[in-house]
């Protein structure tokens, strides 16, 4: 497995026929999700597997990263932060999707905490 969480982990034989995207946590990186990758590759060994770090550094603690910030987060900011960051994520997401040679039927997002939050915002808009 590359050793790079910020690449596409490509499958050691052939094309990637499918592309999963594991969106870690606030406060985390994206190698945070790499056990999870592990199993996921050794179950669907054609996918292509990429775990990126958020794209901010976390500003409530002293290191990790985040999508969007939490602090001085509440019902009414929260979807103003996640709505702001879906541009930038969809773009990537599409660059990973180039890269790979993996369309938007065959991508499946995969996250935890605020990872979730954006991969289900992502699924709905696309």
């Amino acid at each position: 497995m590359n050793a790079d969480h910020t690449a596409p982990w490509l499958p050691e034989q052939g094309h990637a026929e499918q592309l999963m995207i594991l969106l870690h946590g606030v406060g985390s990186e994206g190698r945070a999700m790499s056990p999870l990758a592990r199993v996921l590759r050794h179950a669907f060994p054609q996918a292509a597997l990429w775990t990126p770090d958020g794209f901010d550094a976390f500003d409530m603690g002293p290191a990790g990263r985040q999508w969007f910030s939490v602090r001085g987060v509440d019902e009414a900011n929260r979807v103003e932060r996640v709505t702001a960051v879906l541009p930038r994520l969809a773009d990537a997401v599409r660059a990973v999707q180039v890269r790979t040679g993996v369309g938007p039927a065959a991508t499946a997002l995969v996250g935890f905490s605020q990872g979730s939050i954006l991969s289900l915002e992502l699924a709905q808009l696309h």
